[in-house]
């Protein structure tokens, strides 16, 4: 991988992880693409690490999981079908999945501004089903504390106008 490749660190490391695993395990598949770039997806799968939309079509027996992370069904799933996972979630969404958490635990409305189709915020969408994804953010009948969080790829204009919105 050339060095100025644009990978954040989450991907870069999960890749790292991923071939890693390859290496020890023979193979490894993810749940859908490491990476959103095809031909990093082909030098991957020419070093044994394969990916697959549904957990029902996994060939591996180790799963990577994927630097947006997973819900936590997910992953309890993958290990009731057998699977062994291997945890790639990168560790900047796994702190911002902790801290909404408690956030949650704590009695706060925990609100995802961003895209909630994209994978980041589908992983929270899954471990709260409380929480509201939205990209025109609403409000809450919860009367009681906020919490925000917000997808990276959220622009200012999503974000500057959740906090506008809330008052």
């Amino acid at each position: 991988m050339a060095e100025k490749a644009g990978f954040c660190f989450g991907v870069k490391r999960a890749i790292k992880m991923a071939l890693e695993g390859a290496e020890k395990y023979g193979e490894v598949c993810s749940l859908g693409p490491l990476i959103h770039n095809p031909q990093e997806v082909s030098r991957l799968a020419n070093n044994g690490v394969y990916w697959s939309d549904r957990m029902e079509d996994i060939r591996c027996k180790t799963v990577i999981i994927r630097s947006h992370g997973v819900p936590p069904v997910a992953l309890h799933q993958l290990k009731e079908m057998g699977y062994n996972t291997i945890d790639a979630t990168c560790p900047f969404v796994k702190r911002a999945q902790n801290i909404a958490e408690e956030l949650q635990d704590s009695g706060c409305q925990v609100v995802i501004v961003g895209d909630k189709n994209h994978l980041r915020s589908k992983g929270f969408w899954g471990i709260w089903e409380t929480m509201q994804s939205s990209s025109v953010p609403r409000r809450s009948e919860n009367d009681g504390s906020w919490g925000a969080g917000w997808d990276t790829r959220t622009n200012d204009t999503d974000f500057g106008g959740f906090f506008a919105y809330c008052g």
